[in-house]
């Protein structure tokens, strides 16, 4: 982006950097006012595709669970939606919950940018009902679906290499979409 400013009659063309990084030396621009003109905002995904099961809060070993299962999501995300514009970033983020902390992947996006903006939308109206056979891949190496099981979550829904019980499919929706976390 290109900022023109007249001066004395004469056009004289600088970057947004450059604008902000003069602003910050005279001191009329702060770094909290720097801050918001780079403002973010983010979309939550999930903590797995729409389809699939996740790690319960508060079960065994959760927190290395929830990052095995946002590092597969977030590689499947990238493999759906290559080539994110500028300003856009996946991530795993924290919230606090009455039992401890869960994680879910967001799409974080520069709320200046309306191209980012709308692609955090498409990932999230768009996002993925199952793993890919990749991101079960991943998931196996990681030794995912052997603590799934070994947790008590979920132990009759998975087979050893990650395939959900398709039979079990609309009784886990019917759940799910009713509020049920299967544990």
């Amino acid at each position: 982006m290109k900022l023109t400013k007249t001066a004395s009659g004469k056009k004289i063309k600088i970057s947004k950097k450059e604008w902000e990084s003069i602003g910050k030396t005279a001191g009329w621009m702060k770094e909290s006012q720097f801050g918001m003109l780079n403002s973010t905002d983010y979309v939550n995904i999930g903590s797995t595709p729409n389809g699939e099961d996740c790690a319960q809060v508060g079960s065994d070993n959760y927190n290395a669970l929830s990052r095995i299962e946002g590092r597969a999501y977030i590689n499947q995300l990238k493999r759906m939606f290559p080539n994110p514009p500028d300003g856009v970033l996946f991530s795993l983020k924290d919230f606090p919950h009455d039992f401890g902390t869960y994680y879910e992947v967001v799409v974080k996006y520069l709320t200046a940018s309306e191209e980012a903006a709308e692609f955090a939308g498409k990932v999230q109206n768009e996002s993925p009902e199952n793993w890919d056979e990749q991101a079960k891949a991943e998931l196996q190496q990681q030794g995912y679906f052997d603590q799934i099981k070994g947790s008590g979550a979920n132990d009759q829904l998975y087979d050893a290499q990650g395939n959900l019980d398709e039979s079990l499919l609309p009784l886990v929706k019917d759940l799910q979409r009713d509020g049920v976390h299967l544990v």
